[in-house]
C-alpha cells in the first residue's frame, strides 16, 4: 500500500468513526515540495459540501509561528531586539499589573523583552489559565481572546514577574503589536508585503473574502457523548466577524493547508521559500530553532516543567524532553512515530496540529475543526498519519 493510500484510509476510518467531520493532511520536502496532500470528510455536518484542498481554515494558534518568523525578520533588519525592553514600543508595558496569588494586584517590576513574547515567558496568559480565569471569572468554555476585540486580548493582567516563569499566553498576539508599531502598518499588511506575497501566497489574511468564505470550514463541538456538533458563532467571535477590531498574531489567521505548509517549510531550508523567495538568513532560522531554556538563565525548570507537553498527546509516551524555540514547542528526543529529536511543533484551539522535523527534512500538519483542543481522538490520528509517513520515509 502507497502512502497516500494509507494516509487516506486513516482519514477516512477517522471519519467513519467520529474523529471529525472532515480534515485535511499534508507533507512537504525540505525545499517545499509537496510530497503528498490528502482531504477526507466533509467540511460542516449538516453541509454536503465535501472537505477539500482549497478549504479554508481559521488556523488558530498556529498562526504563532508565522508571527515568530515576521517578529525574527525585523530582528534581522535592526528595527527589534530579542533582549532590549519593550516600553519604548509599547509604553503601556510600564504599567502593568501582576496578579497575585491572593487575588490582588501589585505594578510590574521587570522588563518585557521581545524574546519573552516568543516564548511565554512574559507573564501574560490565556483567560483559560485557572489563575487568570478565576480573575476575569471566565465561564467554562469561554475564551475571550478569540473574540476578535482588543480589549479582550490586550487588556488583562500579568500572572507572574516578566521572566521567571512560563505560561502559554497571548505573547503572540503582543509581538504583533509590536511588529505594527515599528513598522506604521497593520499585521495583515505586514504579513502580506513580507511573507505571503514572497512566497506567492493568495489565500492566507486575517479578513475572509465573500469568495472564501464558501470554502470556510465549519468548527464542531465534542459534546459528552463523544458525538460532535456543529457549533454557533459565539464561540469564536472573529470568525464571523467581517471586520474584527484585532488581527491577532496570536490566533487570527485563515489560510490553506497548503499555503501553512509552504510557510513552515522555509524553517527547514534555511529560510528560503519552495520558490526560492528568501524570508530570513541562515543564521536566524537557525537561532529559532535554539532551544530556550538553555539560552536564558531560570528559564529550564519552567519550560521543561509548565504547560502541556503536545508531543505526549500525540504519541502518548512521556518523557519526550520539552524545550522551546521563537514560537513553538520542541521535543529534545526522538519520538515513537519517527519524529527526529530537535523537531519543532504546536497547535491551533480547533485541533489543528503541525510538525516540522529538521533532521528528516519533513514537515507535516493536520487541519481538522472541532474543540476542545487536544482531543484525544483527534491526536491518536496525528500520531498514526506521522507513524505512517516516517515508515515511508524510512522505507525509501
Amino acid at each position: 500500500m502507497s502512502l497516500q493510500e494509507k494516509v487516506s484510509a486513516i482519514l477516512n476510518d477517522a471519519v467513519a468513526k467520529g474523529a471529525f467531520a472532515g480534515a485535511v493532511y499534508g507533507v512537504v520536502g525540505r525545499e517545499g515540495n509537496v510530497l503528498l496532500e490528502e482531504a477526507a470528510g466533509l467540511r460542516a455536518l449538516g453541509r454536503e459540501d465535501k472537505m477539500s484542498l482549497d478549504s479554508i481554515f481559521p488556523i488558530f494558534s498556529t498562526t504563532k509561528i508565522i508571527t515568530g518568523i515576521a517578529a525574527m525578520q525585523l530582528v534581522e533588519r535592526g528595527k527589534l531586539s530579542l533582549d532590549a525592553p519593550l516600553e519604548p514600543i509599547v509604553p503601556e508595558f510600564a504599567h502593568l499589573l501582576v496578579l497575585q496569588d491572593d487575588g490582588s494586584l501589585k505594578p510590574v517590576q521587570n522588563k518585557i523583552t521581545l524574546r519573552m513574547l516568543l516564548t511565554h515567558t512574559a507573564g501574560f496568559a490565556y483567560s483559560f489559565s485557572e489563575k487568570l480565569a478565576k480573575h476575569l471569572k471566565v465561564p467554562p468554555f469561554h475564551v475571550p481572546e478569540f473574540s476578535g476585540k482588543r480589549k479582550d486580548i490586550l487588556e488583562t493582567p500579568l500572572i507572574f514577574e516578566p521572566g521567571t516563569s512560563w505560561e502559554y499566553s497571548v505573547g503572540l498576539d503582543w509581538t504583533g503589536e509590536v511588529i505594527s508599531r515599528v513598522t506604521g502598518q497593520t499585521l495583515g499588511q505586514y504579513f502580506e508585503d513580507n511573507i505571503f506575497k514572497p512566497l506567492g501566497i493568495t489565500d492566507m489574511s486575517f479578513r475572509l473574502t465573500p469568495e472564501q468564505r464558501k470554502t470556510l470550514v465549519g468548527v464542531h463541538l465534542r459534546k459528552e457523548d463523544g458525538k460532535l456538533a456543529p457549533t454557533d458563532g459565539s464561540v469564536f467571535g472573529f470568525i464571523d466577524d467581517p471586520t474584527p477590531d484585532f488581527e491577532s498574531g496570536g490566533a487570527g489567521v485563515f489560510g490553506t493547508l497548503h499555503s501553512f505548509l509552504q510557510i513552515v517549510t522555509t524553517l527547514l531550508n534555511g529560510g528560503v521559500g519552495a520558490n526560492g523567495a528568501r524570508l530570513l538568513k541562515e543564521s536566524t532560522v537557525k537561532e529559532m530553532w535554539q532551544d530556550q531554556a538553555e539560552i536564558v538563565p531560570g528559564w529550564k525548570d519552567a519550560i521543561r516543567n509548565r504547560g502541556i507537553d503536545c508531543n505526549f498527546l500525540y504519541t502518548g509516551v512521556p518523557g519526550s524532553g520539552r524545550g522551546w524555540g521563537i514560537s513553538f514547542q520542541l521535543n529534545l528526543k526522538q519520538l515513537s512515530t519517527g519524529r527526529s529529536a530537535g523537531s519543532g511543533t504546536w497547535a491551533g484551539a480547533a485541533n489543528l496540529y503541525y510538525a516540522v522535523d529538521p533532521v528528516s527534512g519533513i514537515a507535516t500538519a493536520l487541519f481538522t475543526q472541532s474543540v476542545p483542543v487536544f482531543d484525544p481522538v483527534v491526536c491518536k490520528v496525528f500520531g498514526e498519519l506521522e507513524a505512517a509517513v516516517y515508515s515511508s520515509v524510512k522505507a525509501t
